[in-house]
């Protein structure tokens, strides 16, 4: 799977996090949920940006070495 592809699946999987959680926290509003959006929903965002960066900047590093190795 090139780092293309991976990084389309990776936003993918964000979009249908975040619709199925909207879904849930519909029926979800206690303090358990507030500690899971805390810990796992809250600055996702954040660091799905920071995957992603790094996955752009492998992929360039990939394309280089195939450009000296040639």
């Amino acid at each position: 799977m090139s780092l293309a592809v991976g990084r389309k699946k990776l936003h993918d999987a964000l979009r249908t996090l975040r619709v199925r959680h909207t879904e849930a926290r519909a029926e979800w509003d206690d303090q358990v949920a507030r500690a899971f959006d805390s810990k796992y929903i809250d600055g996702l965002d954040t660091r799905i940006a920071a995957a992603v960066t790094a996955m752009e900047r492998m992929q360039e590093l990939v394309q280089q070495a195939r450009r000296e190795c040639s």
